[in-house]
């Protein structure tokens, strides 16, 4: 059974040895950046499987911004913040000069960056980074447990072979009945977590989208008119090419698989004890 102390001790290791060795490279191997803060970042974020992937290749095209994705320095950011939410105001400028430093950022360029993860930080990241901008791309959540289950990294943690390092964000009733879950179940749950995580700043309406995958398989071109729009940036000649070229999986493949009874219900539960509002079909 996953607690928060076993979580958070072993992730607090991990880390530890990690940051040691990731302070010895940052010294040795990134440049010193052209600026010192990040201007008008855009952040994607979302449940792992989503599309996130997706959304940052096409965008990253754009001449206005330098794109990267996942990047383990930051990841190793993002996990520690998780797991010390209470020092999350320390780790931010932290985190803002690795950014800095990973992308050598110079006018007129904007950090375009998506680790998932962010999901879980989004409203002290939006209070820090004060003109940053968040894409949150939302996708099935049967889809998405589907997908994560044939991710190694991602079912071994739903395994706990990794840190759960998102178990002490669950409401209390989860934690006690996760013990019990299927892996499909877990993984809905991941997908909660991150879902609702990253709906804390809808309030912010000129910094926060939500833009629907399903939508995005539908009509490419007008999501990104719109994601276009909303991130301030112009039209670039390859994004039709990287529409056409980089084509979206089919949505709603979740209809193709057989559930038991006791998923549908489950299902439905996490979407009123997390209050979301999705298809029930």
């Amino acid at each position: 059974m996953v607690t928060q102390g076993l979580v958070g001790e072993n992730l607090l290791k991990t880390i530890s040895f990690q940051k040691s060795l990731v302070k010895a490279h940052i010294r040795r191997q990134l440049p010193w950046p052209r600026s010192t803060a990040l201007k008008k970042p855009i952040f994607i974020v979302g449940s792992s499987r989503s599309g996130t992937t997706i959304l940052a290749e096409v965008l990253s095209h754009s001449p206005e911004l330098y794109s990267f994705t996942e990047h383990p320095l930051v990841r190793r950011h993002m996990w520690s913040m998780v797991a010390n939410l209470d020092k999350v105001d320390t780790e931010l400028p932290e985190l803002q000069k690795t950014l800095v430093r990973l992308s050598g950022i110079c006018a007129p360029e904007r950090l375009l960056e998506k680790t998932p993860g962010h999901s879980l930080l989004v409203k002290p990241m939006a209070d820090y980074f004060t003109d940053a901008k968040f894409i949150h791309i939302i996708r099935d959540a049967r889809d998405v447990a589907s997908s994560m289950l044939k991710h190694e990294w991602i079912a071994d943690e739903l395994r706990e072979i990794h840190p759960v390092f998102w178990f002490h964000l669950l409401p209390p009733v989860f934690q006690k009945q996760w013990p019990n879950l299927d892996l499909w179940e877990r993984a809905i749950l991941r997908w909660a977590v991150y879902l609702d995580a990253a709906r804390g700043i809808s309030s912010y309406d000129e910094r926060y989208m939500e833009v629907r995958y399903e939508e995005m398989c539908q009509a490419p071109q007008e999501c990104f008119d719109a994601i276009l729009e909303f991130s301030e940036l112009d039209s670039f000649p390859e994004l039709e090419f990287q529409i056409s070229t980089i084509q979206p999986k089919s949505a709603n493949r979740w209809k193709m698989q057989s559930f038991t009874q006791r998923q549908k219900k489950f299902y439905l539960n996490v979407l009123d004890q997390f209050n979301i509002t999705m298809s029930v079909r």
